[in-house]
């Protein structure tokens, strides 16, 4: 369904800085048939357009790996006052995952100086109000884009050129890995190098904007999202996504082109892309843009889309992204701050207070899922002395009552009361809530599909995949969540444990533990990640509690597949 918003376009003859892995500036666009790339210059003769390094325009021809690079290696050469380049690691195959950081000169002049102000944002235990101001007033807005997470949606990939040559020569970065994995699923188990290369370059950079460009849909999709919102986010987190998709639709507007927001494009799984962004204080957003992997598509209604189109799409929402960073810079940068103050508030009051893990004789998963929660930058202990509880839940208990319990030395303990709290809460929590009403909706669908049989047509579900994932749970641990605060132990720098002695095992003793349902995880260091589905008995909520996640109808697909 299609929901444009009703908004005049404005046009900006100035412009601002806006960090950008690339830091960018942005400029109106003028209207022009058929779409013209080069419509916003001048441009720096110096600076080659892409088709003069590939040899065909945009959306003629797939673009290979190797020449993308060649072309971005001719950018950066060619444009070094306002282009410098970082790889952030290596694919399996050994590729280089490369950023390119692309602003004014005088801010990358600065690179350390915006980094180190961003990290005070991100801490408010040791940056005041006043303070934080003083950032938002001077330093640039940091946008990441990412082109793309899967090989298959070209799109992005193909736009990646366009935009770079934009911000660099004007006057004014596969859907599975090399292991046929998805790697917009893996945020939370990190089990891809590639992905973990990635994390580390965001949390280096903290950006306020993040987008993850795909392909393909029938109609090109961007924020706001379907109803099912994590309940961890705060408020800011939907009215951003209106002040983008407003930006996003007027800059449409202007070529009269067709766009859709909501539908079945939820906000709920944390380890998305865009939504693991979100949890770290950004704006995350996926744009799902409508001309995909053939040159040209039919769509339902006879219409044809083609290549092309996708990648002007993509190139015109992310300057539409930018501008709109650049008109709202040092809000987005007040409410970074304002994210992880307002978590440090909400824990006073919320009674999921800390997560306790005892190793007992999992020490490995433990240690495993402790290394998963210090790569998000997440506060654990470790406690030397027996910690005692008065309100300890148990993982395993199913919503039983609060028990008192003494904890051995060497348990994990997870405090939600510092500024990943949002982050902690949302990969640890046993249960993820959803707003009564969407489930109430939803259950009404699945009941009516029933009713109407197989091979009936069905209503489409508001929700997109993954329903429940809660680490401890997926780990099999023996985990507890407690009512009481207060920090313990000392702090957990490194989760790296010694390799456990092999052990043989006989027919028997195989046979044993295969029965009692255990599962064989790699050690630690080991990129694989073998876990536990969380699986519920069937739809329908909590008995005499709130809605849980992994009581809905276990809806099917990926995200990839719809768009």
């Amino acid at each position: 369904m299609l929901r444009p918003y009703v908004m005049q376009p404005q046009i900006r003859n100035a412009m601002r800085p806006v960090l950008f892995l690339l830091i960018v500036l942005a400029s109106p666009l003028s209207a022009q048939e058929p779409f013209d790339f080069y419509s916003r210059g001048p441009y720096r003769p110096a600076v080659p357009r892409p088709e003069a390094i590939t040899g065909y325009a945009a959306g003629e021809q797939h673009t290979m790996y190797a020449v993308m690079q060649h072309y971005l290696d001719t950018l950066v050469a060619t444009a070094s006052d306002r282009v410098r380049i970082e790889t952030w690691g290596k694919t399996t195959e050994y590729r280089p995952i490369r950023a390119l950081i692309i602003s004014d000169p005088a801010n990358l002049a600065k690179l350390d100086q915006i980094r180190s102000g961003l990290a005070e944002l991100s801490d408010p235990r040791k940056t005041s109000a006043a303070r934080a101001a003083a950032i938002a007033a001077q330093s640039p807005a940091v946008a990441v884009f990412n082109y793309s997470v899967h090989g298959d949606e070209p799109a992005g990939f193909e736009a990646a050129m366009q935009v770079a040559y934009q911000l660099a020569a004007s006057d004014v970065t596969g859907r599975y890995s090399h292991y046929r994995f998805d790697m917009n699923r893996d945020l939370l188990a990190q089990s891809q190098p590639e992905v973990r290369a990635m994390m580390d370059g965001i949390l280096r950079w903290r950006p306020q904007v993040f987008v993850d460009h795909h392909s393909t849909t029938a109609t090109y999709f961007f924020p706001p999202v379907a109803q099912a919102v994590n309940m961890n986010l705060p408020p800011q987190t939907t009215k951003w996504f209106d002040t983008y998709g407003r930006g996003n639709a007027a800059a449409f507007d202007r070529y009269g082109w067709q766009y859709q927001v909501r539908g079945v494009f939820d906000f709920f799984y944390v380890g998305y892309w865009d939504e693991w962004t979100t949890f770290q204080g950004a704006t995350g957003m996926t744009y799902e843009t409508d001309g995909g992997r053939e040159f040209n598509n039919r769509r339902d209604d006879g219409t044809i889309t083609t290549l092309r189109d996708g990648i002007a799409h993509h190139f015109v929402a992310s300057l539409a992204t930018l501008e709109t960073t650049a008109k709202n810079r040092q809000n987005r940068l007040l409410d970074y701050y304002d994210f992880r103050r307002s978590a440090l508030a909400e824990a006073t009051t919320d009674r999921f207070k800390r997560v306790v893990i005892v190793p007992g004789d999992d020490p490995q998963s433990a240690a495993h899922v402790v290394g998963l929660l210090l790569r998000n930058g997440i506060e654990v202990t470790r406690i030397k002395q027996p910690l005692a509880s008065r309100t300890a839940h148990s993982y395993l208990s199913h919503g039983g009552a609060a028990a008192a319990r003494t904890f051995p030395a060497g348990s994990y303990v997870i405090d939600m009361n510092q500024p990943q709290r949002r982050l902690a809460k949302g990969m640890l929590e046993p249960d993820a809530e959803m707003q009564r009403s969407f489930v109430t909706r939803e259950q009404g669908k699945f009941q009516r599909n029933r009713r109407r049989g197989d091979d009936s047509d069905k209503e489409d579900y508001g929700f997109y995949d993954i329903t429940a994932w809660s680490l401890p749970l997926s780990f099999n641990l023996d985990a507890y969540w407690t009512e009481d605060a207060g920090p313990a132990g000392e702090a957990v720098a490194d989760s790296t444990l010694p390799a456990p002695p092999a052990r043989t095992i006989g027919p028997a003793g195989r046979r044993a533990r295969l029965s009692a349902g255990r599962f064989s995880r790699p050690h630690p260091a080991q990129p694989g990640v073998a876990v536990r589905a969380h699986r519920s008995a069937g739809p329908g909520p909590r008995r005499g509690g709130r809605p849980r996640a992994d009581r809905l109808p276990r809806l099917r697909g990926d995200r990839h597949w719809f768009g």
